[in-house]
């Protein structure tokens, strides 16, 4: 275990944070941006060149490699498993506990995802269909330096334990503030996107899902559909827009040789603060009207409908019996039954559970036992996993995983990975999804999978599809 000391250097606070990330992360062969600027706890990690990196590639085994030597350092057939180890050898000792309100929520560690797919490694699942991205399974990145950025206070510092690396990352800091670099050219995005389910097929499917539960086989599904999408622009542009446009408490932008994963995602799927965990699943949606007076009276309809309140119990209760698998007994608890959120296209339904770790449970065993997310797949869990395989005609890859941030001392934040865009140059898939009920409403439900991907569309100029 690492017992070094987290050191920190203090940096000038930019005019434009958005500019001077893309500036640090600009030339790098691979980085990660967790944008947390529009969150409650209003906090950023930029980090740049890992000194490891975990992945897994479909029929491989998963693979940890050293990248100074590119040559592998360990090697499983579970994704977790491996994972689990790559993360305890970079593991350190906890500081103290303070009441220094100014503590640092980011920190040297690793960030990455676990795709949708990786519940393969925990139940028993029909064969996966083939990622026409070819993207990997899950992949995590070891990062010595991270720059964190504390929006409310205007604070930017450079945190690690090796005094090189943030010697090095503080320097490209200045630097780059110093040249006025970071500012992106303009781009005026043209990106095109193409339906691979139509309305048609969508609400077929919905109508086989309400056939699942009226024979009592299921309660709930979470469905999915993708679009297709290419000539788009680079990860940065998208996800420079997609800040503007469509922005996001647990944002985010993962760059590696290759591909790039760019999210909007609303959804905490877990926080973890020293014994302390919680989840925050959604469901519940009414798209924002231009009209104030319509706006309220979506919010009152999203809060006086019996479909949307009965949905999001039952994902709480599964959340809750989730977080259960890895708390002491008797520790978990509803936070805050339902709440209603505000986004830039669409209002939320929220609710937030609660509870105190087990002792010896790591934060890969903790996200493990929760994956994947109940609100993304359905209740009960396993049988959900099973009809999506059935009716969706694609993998969803990175799309209702967890993407984030495992800290050295233990911390963790994770989101779900919905709104998110996975990209291979100027091609990506943008997958879109509804909570399917008894009482839903297949034309409803495909209408309101739009609408969760108008901001992103927009911020990719492809907001009309073309018909698969």
């Amino acid at each position: 275990m690492n017992r070094t000391e987290v050191n920190s250097i203090e940096l000038p606070w930019p005019d434009d944070p958005a500019a001077a990330g893309a500036a640090l992360l600009d030339d790098a062969t691979e980085s990660a941006w967790l944008d947390g600027s529009q969150g409650a706890s209003g906090h950023s990690l930029l980090a740049r060149d890992p000194l490891f990196v975990v992945d897994q590639s479909p029929a491989q085994l998963a693979e940890c490699r050293a990248i100074d030597r590119q040559q592998s350092v360990d090697r499983d057939r579970s994704f977790w498993a491996l994972l689990r180890r790559a993360v305890e050898r970079t593991r350190a000792e906890p500081r103290a506990a303070t009441a220094d309100d100014e503590a640092p929520r980011f920190g040297p560690g690793w960030v990455g995802y676990c795709g949708f797919e990786l519940a393969d490694q925990i139940e028993s699942l029909p064969p996966a269909l083939v990622d026409p991205l070819a993207m990997p399974l899950g992949r995590w990145a070891y990062f010595p330096a991270v720059i964190e950025l504390d929006h409310a206070r205007r604070r930017a510092r450079a945190l690690g334990r090796d005094q090189a690396a943030i010697r090095d990352l503080a320097k490209r800091w200045i630097a780059n503030l110093e040249s006025g670099a970071g500012l992106l050219p303009p781009c005026s995005p043209h990106a095109r996107s193409r339906e691979t389910t139509s309305a048609a097929e969508f609400e077929q499917a919905v109508r086989r899902v309400l056939d699942y539960i009226a024979a009592g086989d299921i309660y709930q599904v979470n469905l999915a559909h993708a679009l297709e999408l290419d000539h788009l622009p680079s990860a940065a542009h998208a996800f420079r827009n997609l800040r503007r446009e469509n922005p996001a408490p647990y944002a985010a932008l993962l760059q590696w040789p290759g591909a790039a994963i760019v999210s909007a995602s609303p959804e905490l799927f877990i926080e973890k603060r020293g014994g302390q965990a919680r989840t925050c699943p959604i469901k519940g949606t009414r798209p924002r009207a231009a009209d104030i007076g319509d706006d309220r009276r979506a919010v009152s309809d999203l809060l006086q409908s019996e479909k949307e309140a009965a949905e999001l119990a039952m994902i709480v209760d599964l959340h809750r019996n989730d977080l259960g698998r890895a708390c002491k007994p008797g520790t978990v608890r509803v936070v805050e039954a339902r709440r209603v959120e505000a986004h830039p296209h669409i209002w939320h339904t929220v609710a937030e559970i609660a509870g105190e770790v087990e002792s010896g449970i790591s934060p890969v065993e903790l996200l493990r036992r929760m994956f994947p997310a109940g609100s993304v797949s359905g209740v009960p869990k396993i049988r959900a996993l099973q009809i999506i395989r059935e009716l969706e005609k694609l993998p969803r890859g990175a799309y209702t995983g967890g993407l984030g941030w495992i800290g050295d001392e233990g911390d963790m934040i994770v989101n779900v990975a919905i709104r998110t865009l996975q990209m291979r140059a100027e091609r990506g898939l943008l997958h879109l999804g509804s909570g399917i009920v008894i009482d839903s409403d297949p034309a409803a439900e495909y209408l309101e999978t739009l609408a969760k991907g108008r901001g992103i569309l927009k911020a990719l100029g492809a907001l009309s599809a073309t018909r698969a």
